[in-house]
């Protein structure tokens, strides 16, 4: 009996991650509706809140990001790495793919833009919005809540995984007391220019904003620096067990963007629970 509840735990736990893998939606033109306003705080794209029809035709609203063509690896780090991060299991928005109107030298156009749909039912705002992170107590307010959420040390180890060395407190956004999602993924893989032959170079740490900026690495303590390594683990079987599923989604074998850039994940994902490990000074 023992054997065939852990099977069956096993089995659904799998059902659950297969199902978690989500791509970003294709919309047509026509789903764009109007433009609200622009949004002040990306410094390598376009972005403006607008009204849409979201995937299932039902009225949304959303962030709609251009990106200039010097960034022209942006547009695939936002599409891939929203679907490499659903199926690792962290929380993010709706997503798509749209040609939405941009103008450009007085000129309106439509080009590929990447939405990311206001969450629902609660979309209190990012960090920056809500506090004033130039003030020492509410600072602290942040810190406190973030460290409280159960996703925080997911996405810390997933973010290390692609490569996510920008996430600020502008792109995740607070959805209740103790849950948030995440957006913008169009630094991963080391930036938005990445080349294909640099990738194999970034098997090692980078920079975590997240553990160097916002909360002191040195002052976590036990509990928090050990479910930080934990989730560093359970991010590593994940992706190794999705690893097939991706390719698919991807069409790796069809984009040599996607073969390599899930070969450069591949190889990291190697040495993920290791980095994690010395970096949190973790005794195994």
């Amino acid at each position: 009996m023992v054997g065939v509840l852990s099977f069956e735990r096993y089995f659904k736990q799998g059902l659950e991650w297969l199902m978690a893998l989500k791509l970003p939606a294709i919309l047509p033109s026509s789903h764009y509706i109007r433009r609200l306003h622009s949004q002040s705080g990306g410094v390598r794209a376009w972005t403006h809140l607008a009204e849409l029809n979201n995937a299932d035709n039902q009225f949304s609203r959303g962030f709609v990001k251009h990106f200039p063509d010097v960034a022209y690896r942006s547009l695939f780090n936002e599409y891939f790495g929203y679907t490499v991060m659903s199926a690792l299991g962290i929380p993010q928005p709706d997503a798509a793919m749209i040609e939405a109107p941009i103008v450009i030298d007085d000129v309106e156009q439509l080009r590929w833009a990447f939405v990311s749909f206001q969450p629902t039912p609660t979309y209190e705002g990012t960090p920056q919005e809500i506090y004033n992170l130039k003030n020492p107590n509410e600072i602290q307010q942040f810190i406190t809540r973030i460290l409280s959420c159960p996703s925080f040390s997911l996405m810390v180890a997933a973010d290390q995984l692609v490569m996510n060395g920008d996430r600020n407190a502008g792109n995740l956004v607070f959805t209740s007391k103790k849950s948030f999602v995440v957006i913008d993924h169009s630094d991963i893989l080391g930036g938005p220019n990445w080349l294909s032959q640099n990738l194999w170079g970034k098997t090692d740490w980078i920079k975590s904003k997240p553990l160097e900026e916002w909360v002191d690495m040195k002052s976590l303590s036990s509990t928090h620096r050990n479910a930080i390594y934990s989730a560093a683990s359970l991010i590593e079987e994940r992706f190794f067990k999705e690893i097939s599923n991706l390719k698919i989604a991807l069409d790796a074998k069809s984009s040599q963007e996607s073969s390599d850039a899930l070969s450069a994940i591949w190889w990291r994902n190697m040495d993920i629970v290791n980095w994690f490990q010395k970096r949190l000074n973790i005794l195994v």
